[in-house]
């Protein structure tokens, strides 16, 4: 998935079309694509692996939301939504300002773990933006992809400290 993992089956993560029905179609697709599953386990001697309803849900929601949620975001435009909504209180590489350089805060390496940081980091947020007097920053469809590509793109430019 996404260049990581085995190399005898599909990429799960370029499965768009495929990955983005129903949960009925999800399990169509899973079902087309058992009969070589089987073939494939056969000949490399893997046993065939059962799932318990739970585990089988948790497979296609998996399967469902790593296509869903993996949007691809510009980072020249996410650049620009951050200077604009970030940078009075953020940087990526210069240092702290009210808030923590970007650069520094760990794990931040793909867009989830960046949305749920920022989820997180909003109560904190609302009372340094009534104290500053500014305005809630508002986002449109596609701002945040393409923050988070700026955010990505700009951390794995930063050095790394020593022992990381």
């Amino acid at each position: 998935m996404g260049g990581t993992g085995g190399r005898g089956g599909p990429d799960l993560g370029t499965q768009r079309r495929e990955l983005l029905g129903s949960v009925s179609a999800i399990a169509g697709v899973m079902w087309n694509h058992g009969r070589g599953m089987v073939a494939e386990f056969a000949r490399r001697g893997i046993r065939h692996t059962k799932f318990s309803g739970e585990e089988m849900a948790d497979i296609i929601a998996y399967l469902y939301f790593v296509n869903y949620a993996d949007v691809r975001g510009t980072p020249a435009r996410g650049a620009r939504i951050f200077e604009e909504r970030c940078s009075l209180c953020h940087t990526v590489g210069a240092g702290n300002r009210l808030g923590p350089d970007l650069a520094g805060v760990p794990q931040l390496n793909d867009p989830i773990a960046i949305v749920a940081a920022m989820w997180n980091h909003a109560p904190r947020m609302e009372d340094e933006s009534r104290k500053l007097g500014v305005l809630w920053p508002r986002f449109q469809p596609g701002d945040m992809a393409d923050l988070a590509a700026f955010l990505i793109a700009k951390r794995s430019e930063q050095p790394r400290p020593e022992g990381r």
